[in-house]
């Protein structure tokens, strides 16, 4: 059994599950959301903080569920001090930065183990979103842009559910990647050409890749569900104008499996404490 205090800031669901398992290891978690008078108490001791995933969205505040008093950056680093130990998932280096001229230790948790069994949890979730919302993508053509890790993930599940979809990515690796898993290709430099026989896009690629010049020439009645992180794949005014239907579709993980990602995130923390 362990002693060690966590205090725990910010995230979703998959946060009350990652507490769960370091408590059941012997921990004792204090949650800022749930007690922030005693969050302040127990961060003037030398403390293990646990920050969510993506620790901050803006870069500027700690993902913090809305309903809940929120907390910048700045206010955090405000109270660390030397001896703290900081685990967060996607840290930024500017955070580290001035969290370690604190004095304070940093490890992001986002490894690349954990990142592949996020993005497996990612593409399951995918089919939760569609069935939510009554899209059955087996009478759909679609296209998954970009061919990362979660794109991959995607795509071999469409491939074997047997929905007729298509990679959409530029490099030369990413086709020559793709054709060798039986995938039928679209260069995205020339998606303009092709948009249009595609009813449902999946974008996992994190830039403004869908600009309306593009989304102009997309079906009156596509869907766009991008699950890609800021700055997404497509302007919500620009999706508006076309007019498209746009799912922003964000921590699917947390949403729709947050015990087996909390869990995760919970082991990959306790392994670096």
């Amino acid at each position: 059994m362990n002693n060690g205090r966590l205090l725990f800031i910010g995230g979703d669901k998959r946060r009350l599950y990652t507490e769960k398992y370091l408590v059941s290891k012997g921990y004792e978690a204090v949650g800022y959301e749930k007690n922030p008078t005693e969050f302040f108490k127990a961060i003037k001791e030398k403390s293990v903080i646990i920050l969510p995933l993506p620790f901050s969205r803006d870069g500027e505040n700690i993902n913090i569920d809305k309903n809940y008093k929120g907390m910048s950056v700045d206010e955090l680093l405000s109270h660390i001090k030397k001896g703290d130990k900081i685990i967060g998932g996607m840290l930024s280096e500017d955070f580290k930065s001035q969290a370690e001229k604190c004095g304070a230790q940093c490890f992001d948790y986002y490894s690349e183990d954990m990142i592949e069994e996020n993005a497996e949890l990612t593409a399951d979730a995918v089919f939760d979103v569609l069935s939510d919302r009554d899209i059955d993508i087996f009478k759909m053509k679609t296209a998954v842009t970009g061919f990362g890790r979660t794109a991959k993930a995607l795509a071999k599940r469409l491939y074997e559910k047997g929905v007729d979809f298509s990679v959409a990515a530029r490099s030369e690796k990413a086709k020559t990647d793709a054709v060798s898993m039986n995938y039928k290709y679209v260069k995205l430099s020339d998606f303009t050409q092709e948009i249009n026989e595609f009813d449902i896009i999946i974008n996992t690629v994190p830039a403004l890749i869908l600009n309306e010049s593009l989304l102009r020439k997309a079906k009156s009645n596509a869907i766009i569900v991008d699950i890609a992180s800021a700055p997404f794949g497509v302007e919500e005014s620009v999706a508006r104008k076309c007019p498209l239907t746009l799912i922003r579709a964000l921590g699917l993980p947390g949403k729709y499996y947050p015990e087996k990602a909390g869990e995760l995130i919970g082991k990959k923390a306790e392994s670096l404490f």
